[in-house]
């Protein structure tokens, strides 16, 4: 019985031979199994690599592709925006009150949409870089509604005079729509030291009378004003609601798909006004510049 037990506990002894095989081999068999973890180790990390960087790859895709529809949308939507300008900017020319005919929108036949708006007044003539011995005229009159152009001053803001600077403002007075003329005045304005000096006209104006009003930068050490702002105001010397009165500014929105621009501009509202952009998209019709011919219409 204690025998069976001793052998219980060693277990089963090999003969010698195969011992002697086996402390042969047994170094040789041991560097096996570590050169084949490493293999294992290294080609699990080829992988993980090879699978990031394939996913890194296949997600810019994803994203360039993604990039590139939206530009294209985004286009679309310009294109759409600047067809409602152009399209509003000509009747602008053949309407009689643009805040009620102007606004609307429109669904094209390639599912890009423009919404517009239109107000007979904007908030300021901005001139940049204006340069000497140049003029620029500017109604001051509401024509949509003739008779009156509700101004009393003019207020005129430019910035960084250096005192040299001098400024010729001239107005043609008349009714509105008769063109029967008035007074005729120029005068002229020195542009004292300082930034953002500010000139006013006084009771210059009557807001009983229309006008068509210019400004000239007459003379001063540089060639040009950085830039010079202009509005007319329903108080004296520059008091009173301020905004440039003659003018019209449209708003128009674009969209395509999921893109979509805005666009603003703003036109004089007696002057010649089409052809502000060099071509017209996504009309659904031509638009004909001639108004004695103005079929087909838009």
């Amino acid at each position: 019985m204690r025998q069976e037990a001793r052998g219980k506990r060693q277990g089963i002894r090999l003969p010698p031979s195969v011992r002697g095989l086996l402390a042969v081999f047994r170094p040789a068999l041991f560097a096996f199994r570590r050169r084949g973890a490493t293999t294992l180790l290294l080609s699990l990390l080829v992988m993980s690599t090879v699978l990031i960087t394939a996913s890194a790859v296949s997600q810019l895709a994803a994203v360039e592709s993604s990039l590139a529809k939206n530009n294209n949308e985004t286009l679309v939507a310009t294109y759409a925006a600047e067809s409602a300008l152009e399209q509003g900017a000509y009747r602008v020319r053949n309407t009689t009150d643009v805040t009620t005919s102007l606004p609307g929108s429109r669904t094209l036949s390639n599912q890009a949409a423009w919404s517009r708006t239109a107000t007979n007044s904007a908030g300021a003539l901005v001139l940049l870089n204006f340069p000497k011995n140049l003029s620029r005229g500017f109604d001051f009159f509401n024509a949509d509604n003739p008779g009156t152009g509700g101004k009393g001053s003019v207020k005129i803001t430019i910035d960084s005079c250096d005192g040299t600077q001098w400024i010729e403002l001239g107005y043609q007075e008349f009714t509105y729509p008769s063109y029967t003329l008035s007074n005729f005045k120029q005068i002229r304005y020195s542009c004292p030291a300082g930034t953002n000096v500010v000139i006013t006209t006084g009771t210059l104006l009557s807001p009983s009378y229309a006008y068509r009003l210019y400004i000239r930068y007459v003379d001063g050490t540089n060639a040009t004003l950085g830039r010079v702002t202009v509005v007319g105001c329903t108080g004296a010397s520059g008091t009173g609601t301020c905004d440039l009165p003659g003018v019209v500014d449209i708003s128009a929105t674009g969209t395509y798909r999921g893109a979509a621009r805005s666009m603003d501009l703003v036109v004089p509202r007696l002057s010649p006004v089409t052809g502000v952009f060099d071509y017209g998209v996504f009309s659904e019709c031509q638009i004909i510049k001639d108004p004695t011919n103005p079929s087909p219409s838009c």
